[in-house]
């Protein structure tokens, strides 16, 4: 009985532990567009990728998008480019597990609809982890 109680006790810690640290799940669309600052659709113009690193076993993709503004779906915005931020991980340690960034890359001259988040410093980002959707 007691090998039982610790057997079950390891497994449910294993369960909780292994929960609290894994990828957030996709946003809903009801979600997206309630969290979303500006949503705005377009193509895919340019992107530029950089390395970024916090230490020697954590290291992320930062990208930065430009996109030709064709429709604005919620918010104000008048120009006929936007930019954009966001990431994935390039590097973790063995076994980490945790927050993703992007579930997906834009490609160039696809059109897509952002969901974004405008930062204090008025940097535009796309919400997390599924901050986009080819149209």
């Amino acid at each position: 009985m007691k090998m039982l109680a610790k057997a079950l006790s390891l497994f449910l810690y294993t369960c909780f532990a292994v929960e609290a640290f894994t990828a957030i799940p996709p946003l809903s669309a009801s979600d997206r567009i309630r969290l979303s600052d500006l949503i705005v659709e377009g193509f895919v113009a340019d992107q530029t990728v950089q390395i970024v690193s916090s230490d020697s076993s954590f290291s992320n993709f930062a990208y930065t998008v430009n996109l030709d503004v064709q429709n604005v779906v919620k918010g104000d915005y008048d120009h006929p480019q936007i930019s954009f931020e966001y990431w994935r991980p390039r590097s973790r340690p063995q076994g980490f597990v945790g927050h993703q960034g992007q579930n997906n890359i834009t490609e160039i001259n696809t059109y897509i609809r952002a969901y974004l988040k405008i930062d204090p410093d008025g940097t535009y980002k796309l919400l997390e982890p599924n901050g986009f959707e080819v149209l």
